[in-house]
């Protein structure tokens, strides 16, 4: 997911698919994907805020704040995820 949000970030939605095959939809099924997945991950939550935010900026930060808020309330399973953890809440300060 991230790879299309990048890219679409970067160069815009029409020369992102043209040249890079990127698409809004195709970044979103990825993460909602991910989120299936392993939505015990707070890294796929974190990831699907920062997607979203480069992909729609302040129209989706409700969205965005509701998936850190999600990831900042997770238990962590090792040290990274504590790191991720503390990286939600430092978004949400």
């Amino acid at each position: 997911g991230m790879y299309h949000a990048e890219i679409i970030a970067k160069v815009g939605k029409m020369l992102g698919g043209v040249t890079y095959g990127a698409s809004v939809d195709e970044a979103l099924t990825h993460f909602e994907l991910a989120i299936e997945l392993v939505s015990h991950s707070p890294i796929a939550h974190i990831e699907f805020a920062n997607g979203l935010y480069l992909l729609f900026g302040d129209k989706r930060l409700d969205d965005v704040t509701d998936l850190y808020v999600k990831a900042s309330e997770m238990k962590a399973a090792d040290a990274m995820e504590r790191l991720d953890i503390e990286a939600a809440l430092a978004e949400l300060e």
